[in-house]
């Protein structure tokens, strides 16, 4: 270890140990501490003990972790609604795992943080108006993400992977299912730092469709240009666009 720096031989990712999780933070995760860094858990309560594992650690002052064994459950703790909600699984819906009344009170704990902190401002903000109809079936638009595989599905927490999602709990009726990727375009979305996403909007009556890719290579460009040119004939769209970008191209497609 070099000052405040951790060498690599000597971080801790893959590690697992047994702390007591404390206050929520802005970004769905809890504080803890071990041998004297900061944790961000995920999938923790605050006042719980729990086994967590290191998922990232840059050799700085704090890393990243999950709780995967509750050792001593908060009584605000419940099952999550959604199976794809828990370590390593769907990055979305950071606090499915908590009651109704919990959920409500970490956001108006975290607001009233992020002005402590941010603004040096103490704000008495101790409610927060719950979203009519409950936990689920209130989101009006999901962006489904595709893999190289052509699986659809959502993005895993900080990855590029696509945890397979075929209904998502919390969208509204009309987009909570997730549709299947164009036939034949599984073989154009193999490119480095790329993504295809299919957006659904019931509220305007319209799919989109968008392709980026972040890359300096021509070959790159034109198998974007190539895939969305082919996502285009397959779902035959009112309205399509493509925009050479100084890194790469990005294009939408909207019917």
């Amino acid at each position: 270890m070099r000052g405040n720096h951790i060498d690599v031989a000597e971080r801790w990712t893959g590690r697992e140990f047994d702390v007591d999780i404390g206050a929520p933070v802005h970004g769905g995760s809890c504080i803890a501490r071990h041998e004297g860094r900061v944790l961000f858990v995920r999938h923790a309560l605050p006042g719980e003990r729990v086994r967590v594992q290191v998922t990232e650690d840059g050799g700085g002052s704090f890393c990243r972790a999950d709780a995967v064994a509750v050792l001593d459950a908060s009584a605000d703790r419940v099952g999550p609604p959604c199976p794809h909600a828990g370590p390593g699984r769907c990055g979305g819906c950071d606090w499915q795992h908590a009651s109704a009344a919990a959920q409500l009170k970490i956001k108006a704990d975290v607001v009233r943080e992020q002005f402590r902190r941010i603004a040096d401002v103490e704000v008495g903000l101790t409610d927060v108006e719950a979203l009519p109809g409950g936990l689920v079936g209130w989101r009006t638009r999901i962006a489904f993400a595709v893999d190289s595989t052509g699986t659809v599905g959502l993005h895993r927490h900080r990855s590029n992977e696509v945890e397979p999602v075929r209904h998502c709990p919390l969208g509204v009726r009309e987009i909570a299912d997730a549709r299947p990727a164009p036939a034949g375009v599984t073989g154009v979305v193999l490119l480095e730092e790329s993504h295809a996403c299919i957006h659904t909007w019931p509220e305007l009556g319209c799919v989109t469709l968008d392709v980026y890719v972040c890359s300096f290579s021509k070959d790159n460009k034109s198998a974007a240009r190539a895939l969305f040119g082919r996502l285009v004939a397959a779902f035959a769209p009112e309205h399509a666009h493509m925009q050479e970008l100084e890194r790469g191209v990005a294009a939408q497609a909207i019917g």
